[in-house]
């Protein structure tokens, strides 16, 4: 549809506003997340650009009613390979989290804690029917104390996908079973 508006009184001679169609679209009915690579089974102390994990996430509808959907972080778990939680900078000097071409998030700091939280610079959004591929890449401490270490994405909440329109959450596709986890390395 289109917006018209004009002066309620004749004597006026107001400008007339117009805009463009508004389209209505639906919200999102899920978002589906898979692991699609994972962690290289030997790496050294103080290797660059090690490629760990990347997920692969699509946007479930198709119809281009339907909303964009976003995402704004992504929470990391590290344990040793075997479940026990370990400190990320045990094992990482660096962390970055990227898409295609563009860097989303990068954590120079690796805090002393077992999870880590990339907030993104900018939103990754993504069209219905479509999908994309997020890769963490890292660099091995090169005074490293861990001797293996595995990474997971615990939970549903450790990825909050949320409508473009109305940053209302949309829901991760219930068949996808939690943790995400790759095998130790």
């Amino acid at each position: 549809g289109q917006l018209h508006a004009c002066s309620a009184a004749p004597a006026e001679s107001a400008a007339v506003v117009m805009t463009g169609a508004v389209s209505i679209q639906t919200v999102p009915s899920s978002i589906r997340v898979d692991i699609v690579s994972s962690t290289p089974t030997v790496v050294a102390r103080g290797q660059a650009e090690v490629f760990p994990m990347s997920l692969k996430y699509r946007h479930s509808d198709i119809s281009p009613f339907t909303a964009p959907a976003r995402l704004d972080s992504i929470r990391v778990a590290i344990d040793d390979g075997k479940g026990t939680p370990i400190a990320a900078n045990t094992v990482f000097s660096r962390v970055v989290l990227s898409t295609g071409y563009a860097n989303l998030a990068v954590l120079e700091n690796v805090p002393a804690e077992p999870t880590i939280v990339l907030t993104f610079t900018e939103p990754a959004v993504l069209m219905t029917g479509k999908d994309q591929v997020l890769s963490l890449h890292a660099d091995i401490d090169s005074n490293a104390t861990a001797t293996s270490f595995a990474l997971a994405i615990p939970d549903a909440g450790s990825m909050r996908f949320s409508d473009c329109n109305s940053r209302n959450p949309i829901a991760i596709d219930p068949a996808v079973s939690f943790p995400l986890r790759t095998p130790a390395c």
